[in-house]
């Protein structure tokens, strides 16, 4: 089978069709820069089949919800957790 495009990092059409839609929405969106948002490895990702179409979709309501959380008490104090625990680990590896 012939390598139908690639994204960067490996994120080949190839690659995505044999994952299951929702591990390559997260892939492609892990990867995420105009070059993705773009590409026709995207496009064609997405025409191939519908599931593909709402996996695309899920995965960017889920990361939608970070982006608009500034006021939400869960996800403060997430963040407020996680900086505390990449502090912690800067102090144990010396940095």
């Amino acid at each position: 089978m012939r390598d139908l495009g690639l994204v960067r990092d490996g994120v080949s059409l190839n690659r995505l069709l044999r994952m299951q839609p929702d591990q390559a929405a997260a892939l492609l969106r892990n990867s995420q820069t105009e070059a993705v948002a773009g590409s026709d490895v995207l496009k064609r990702w997405l025409a191939i089949d519908a599931a593909n179409r709402v996996a695309w979709a899920d995965v960017n309501a889920a990361w939608n919800d970070f982006d608009d959380g500034d006021d939400d008490e869960i996800l403060i104090a997430m963040r407020v957790d996680a900086r505390r625990a990449a502090k912690r680990r800067a102090k144990e590896d010396g940095r």
